[in-house]
Formats: structure tokens, C-alpha cells, sequence
């Protein structure tokens, strides 16, 4: 638009009458006129209408790249690995963006986050279903087994989950009766387990917008952004598994 303002200004009938329309003219011109404002507008706007387009080409491609990335984090394994080697796909079109200087990035990306949590959130809330449909089958041995056969064969994306089976000891010593590990211990191990695979998603980093425009000093004072806050977007899923261990217990 400013270059294209510059340009309103300038008369151009004579700028017509000294070339031809040939795209070599300008550079087989006279040489007296080739320093005119005319001719530098022309360069100019030559130099931004190619600039444009390519520009408009990587964004293409970076877009493309992201959106596949995104789509895919939708049905990949339930892994930490597999969502951070996505994450890390669209961090790096990010970092692209930011080396050629786009404008706006830095609302894009808080835009794509809110995307991406979105999709953590839904992952997340499913995961807990399958973490609630394990432990409740794993009564015995031979249940979990035939769970766990089944949900390798079926066509389920997540991970899959192992409960080890917890052995607890009725003793009687001093006419006292007691159990060995306690029941808490049971407790604890349960909800250790479900933090590890809920700790799947809440340690993914989020994007960031301008990664080289910090300096390393400064980077190391500065904690990344995490997506450890989208367990509380899963209140009733996690209060429904709290309920399956307590009805355990």
C-alpha cells in the first residue's frame, strides 16, 4: 500500500513514451534515465511484488506442515514422545516465520495454542477414560490380560497401560490384626500412576513466537511455557478416576 502510494504522485505518460513495454527496458534504458524516480519506483515495486510472493510460497508451505502436525497430534500414540516430535514440527515453521520477519506472528501463535490445547484437552479427557476402563478390569490377572489383548488389537492410538498387580498381607502379631503394605500404600501408587500419564501432556512446552529474539543469558532466567495447566480443564474426568480408586480402596 505505501509503495503503491508513492507511485499516485508520478506522472507516467512520459515515463510511457520512453519505454517500450519490454521487460528488459529498464535495464537496456538510456543511460541518463535510468536513475529517474520512475524507473527506481518500478525497481521497487518489482523487488516487493517478489518479495511478496515468495514470502507468500513459505507461508504456504509452513501452514501446510503445521496443519498436518496439528492434525495428527488429533490420533498419534498417547506418548510424550510422539506429541512433542509434532509440537517440535510446528515449532520450527514457527521459528522459520519468525527468521523472515512476518508480521502479527506472536497473535498467531497464542491462536494456535489455544488450538493445540484444545486438542491436548479432548486427548487428555480420553486417555483418563482408558486409564479408568483399565483399572477398573484389572481385578485379576487374567481380566487384565484379556484387557490389555484386547486393546492391543483393537484400534485404539493410546498407550498401553499396565497395572502391576499389588499383593497385601493379612498378619496377626500380638493379637493384632494388620495388613501389610497398607491400603494407602495401594492409594499412592494408584494416583502416582495416573500423574505419570497425565505428566504426558501437562509437560509438553507450549510454542513460542520468538525463541531467537531472547539471548541465551536471558533465556536461561526465563522458564518455558508449559501445558501443565490443561489437567484442570479435566476436572470431572479426573474426578471420575479419583472415585475408581476410592470405590477400589
Amino acid at each position: 500500500y505505501a509503495l503503491i502510494s508513492k507511485g499516485l504522485p508520478l506522472r507516467w505518460e512520459s515515463f510511457v513514451d520512453f519505454y517500450e513495454v519490454d521487460p528488459h527496458a529498464l535495464d537496456t534504458g538510456p543511460t541518463q534515465t535510468r536513475g529517474t524516480k520512475h524507473v527506481q519506483y518500478v525497481r521497487n515495486f518489482s523487488g516487493a511484488i517478489s518479495t511478496l510472493s515468495r514470502k507468500t510460497m513459505l507461508l504456504v508451505d509452513l501452514n501446510s506442515t503445521i496443519q498436518t502436525a496439528l492434525q495428527a497430534m488429533r490420533t498419534c500414540p498417547y506418548t510424550f514422545k510422539d506429541f512433542k516430535s509434532y509440537l517440535d514440527n510446528i515449532q520450527h515453521a514457527v521459528d522459520q516465520l519468525n527468521l523472515e520477519e512476518y508480521s502479527n506472528l506472536q497473535h498467531w501463535v497464542d491462536t494456535t495454542n489455544k488450538i493445540i490445547e484444545g486438542i491436548l484437552a479432548d486427548r487428555l479427557r480420553h486417555a483418563v477414560k482408558e486409564w479408568i476402563q483399565v483399572f477398573q478390569s484389572s481385578n485379576s490377572q487374567e481380566e487384565q490380560s484379556s484387557t490389555e489383548r484386547q486393546r492391543a488389537n483393537s484400534s485404539t492410538t493410546e498407550d498401553v497401560l499396565i497395572f502391576r498387580t499389588l499383593t497385601h498381607e493379612i498378619l496377626i502379631k500380638n493379637q493384632t490384626i494388620f495388613l501389610r503394605p497398607p491400603l494407602e500404600m495401594a492409594r499412592a501408587q494408584w494416583l502416582h500412576q495416573l500423574q505419570d500419564w497425565l505428566s504426558v501432556i501437562g509437560r509438553l512446552s507450549k510454542i513460542e513466537a520468538s525463541r531467537y529474539d531472547m539471548t541465551l543469558a536471558r533465556r536461561s532466567e526465563i522458564e518455558a511455557q508449559t501445558f501443565h495447566y490443561v489437567p484442570e480443564l479435566c476436572a470431572n474426568s479426573l474426578a471420575s478416576a479419583h472415585a475408581a480408586v476410592g470405590a477400589k480402596i
